[in-house]
């Protein structure tokens, strides 16, 4: 919950507009943060589909990216440079047994709270009731993918306010499982 709330406070704090959250963020890392934003070729990028570099404050983009991944790249970079001490914090204080765990809990935390951003709690769950949990209706206000929207669906289980239960599972064309979400 405490993501949500903080997820929430910096969407209004970019304006609370979903259509203009990537402008809205991008400016605010390159004003306060000093942060450079810049679109690479492929070539360039290589296996990385975002990159930042601290020595030259500048967040490389894959050209390869649609619209809604290049804006979670952009709002997890200023996650990162907003609230990367109290993300840490969290990640900490759950104490994974192991290292890889460890990596896997920091990038769940961050996720989560990118979508918090980009898909604030309350906006979203009221889209979702309102939708009858249509995702391709869900996604659309948001200017979110179909995996995002459908991801975001798995987190809706706040107190007194939850959201019906989704589970996702991302399979390849070979059976491969390669992402898994719960609500609850």
């Amino acid at each position: 919950p405490e993501l949500d709330d903080i997820g929430e406070q910096l969407f209004g704090v970019l304006g609370g507009d979903p259509h203009t959250l990537d402008e809205s963020a991008s400016r605010r890392l390159s004003a306060v943060y000093g942060t450079e934003i810049r679109l690479m070729p492929a070539q360039v990028m290589m296996m990385y589909q975002r990159r930042f570099d601290p020595h030259r404050r500048r967040l490389m983009i894959s050209e390869t990216l649609g619209a809604s991944s290049r804006r979670f790249a952009v709002v997890y970079q200023l996650a990162l440079a907003a609230y990367g001490s109290e993300l840490k914090g969290m990640v900490e204080a759950v104490r994974a047994p192991d290292v890889e765990s460890g990596r896997l809990d920091k990038s769940f935390w961050r996720y989560f709270f990118m979508a918090a951003m980009v898909m604030p709690y309350g906006r979203f769950l009221e889209a979702a009731e309102s939708n009858a949990y249509d995702i391709e209706l869900l996604r659309a206000p948001f200017e979110a993918s179909y995996e995002q929207a459908a991801q975001r669906l798995t987190t809706l289980s706040r107190p007194g306010r939850r959201g019906v239960p989704y589970f996702l599972m991302r399979i390849d064309s070979a059976g491969n499982v390669s992402k898994r979400s719960a609500a609850g």
